[in-house]
């Protein structure tokens, strides 16, 4: 059940975010004449595929739950617990969903430190209707970063367009400047990209 409501989330949040890079091209490609936001339309159209956005979701869900180490065991755990974040932490998980899609799947450090500003509203939230998280988004950053990097991953597996997207200086341009750029004071610089593996050895 709990890869199920994570999938079914994140499906709809990276559905959202695509729609809005789509929106916004089209807005630059009328402003402009531009034909780089012509080609970035259609491999948004390519990879517009809800199903297929899901199946990549639940891959990766049960790539986490599916392994046997210890310590992946532990992500089995987090998986469900993210969950609960999910489903109790009321109306910020909105951007918090698409903030996710932009820091792990598309590595922007802004929308990395997105998540360090709108955590404490979830998680407040979530303890308001008796369901403890942990006290700060570090909690979670090592799982977070397995776990986007394998939706990245299967993403690329089921819907190959994608790939071009994810390496696009243009698309990363407008992604940015969809979401909130407010800084997070106090958040560690060593969470703001999720691409390098090494990064949260001390986490």
């Amino acid at each position: 059940m709990s890869q199920q409501k994570v999938a079914s989330f994140l499906t709809q949040a990276g559905v959202d975010l695509l729609n809005s890079l789509l929106d916004q091209c089209q807005k630059l490609w009328e402003a402009t004449d531009d034909p780089t936001y012509t080609a970035i339309e259609h491999y948004v159209l390519d990879v517009l595929d809800d199903a297929a956005i899901h199946a990549s979701l639940d891959a990766a869900c049960r790539e986490i739950v599916g392994h046997s180490s210890s310590y992946e065991r532990s992500y089995a755990h987090m998986l469900t617990a993210f969950a609960t974040l999910l489903e109790q932490g009321g109306q910020a998980v909105d951007s918090f969903g698409q903030a996710l899609w932009r820091a792990g799947i598309f590595n922007l450090a802004d929308a990395a430190e997105e998540l360090w500003n709108v955590y404490p509203q979830i998680q407040e939230h979530s303890r308001l209707n008796g369901h403890m998280l942990p006290a700060t988004w570090g909690h979670w950053a090592q799982f977070v970063q397995v776990f986007m990097e394998a939706v990245q991953n299967h993403l690329v597996e089921q819907l190959p367009t994608f790939e071009a997207l994810l390496y696009s200086e243009d698309v990363a341009e407008i992604l940015s400047s969809l979401g909130e750029t407010a800084h997070a004071p106090g958040a560690p610089s060593e969470y703001y990209n999720f691409s390098k593996p090494d990064q949260f050895d001390n986490a």
